[in-house]
């Protein structure tokens, strides 16, 4: 009893002290000052803006070079011409009508029967070609969209890249855009052009 009597004493007499100590010596921890919301806002967006700014930026560019990867002029004269038809392994050969980019069959008569499938190909550049219809006078081209169209004066969207794989193409070639890089004629099995990132057998085809 006494003992505790005096444990009760000592703790008075230590919380007395500690009441009339100056409040410099209570505690000499300075408080943390919390940034009001407005402030925590402010210090967020000009971390994180300039940040934004330039992830946006980037995306733009890849796009940008995505969509139009190659800008060297290649709207020149050709160096060679060869009439060739554009076989494709679905045993399609790609017409050039006017207004008009489709595809037909393969028989034994097509090339006679058929003027609209001779193509004038034009050699531009190293695997770099033109395909203009003899009969149309029209040259294949591609837009920023895929879409196949045709048109009297060429432009560096009527230039497509022979692309050489064996491994993939299985000694088939594939055409794809010089502008629009990635970007392949395809034929899909009912005889229709379509156009694709990947190549598959679709991309396989041959210059006859």
């Amino acid at each position: 009893m006494e003992q505790a009597s005096f444990f009760a004493t000592v703790l008075i007499l230590a919380v007395l002290q500690c009441q009339s100590a100056p409040a410099t010596q209570r505690s000499s921890v300075t408080p943390l000052k919390v940034p009001s919301s407005n402030s925590a806002s402010a210090v967020k967006s000009k971390s994180v803006l300039p940040l934004l700014k330039k992830l946006k930026a980037k995306l733009a560019k890849k796009k940008t070079e995505k969509s139009s990867c190659n800008t060297r002029d290649v709207v020149k004269p050709p160096s060679i011409v060869l009439e060739k038809m554009l076989y494709s392994e679905r045993r399609f050969l790609i017409q050039m009508k006017t207004g008009q980019v489709d595809a037909v069959p393969v028989n034994s008569t097509t090339r006679i029967s058929n003027p609209w499938v001779v193509f004038e190909v034009e050699s531009v550049g190293n695997d770099l070609f033109r395909a203009k219809g003899k009969r149309s006078a029209l040259y294949l081209s591609m837009d920023k969209k895929g879409k196949f169209y045709g048109t009297a004066k060429p432009t560096d969207e009527s230039v497509f890249k022979q692309i050489h794989d064996k491994e993939k193409n299985h000694g088939f070639i594939a055409f794809e855009s010089y502008k629009y890089c990635s970007k392949y004629i395809g034929m899909k099995k009912n005889g229709h052009l379509k156009t694709t990132h990947r190549l598959n057998h679709s991309t396989h085809f041959l210059l006859l």
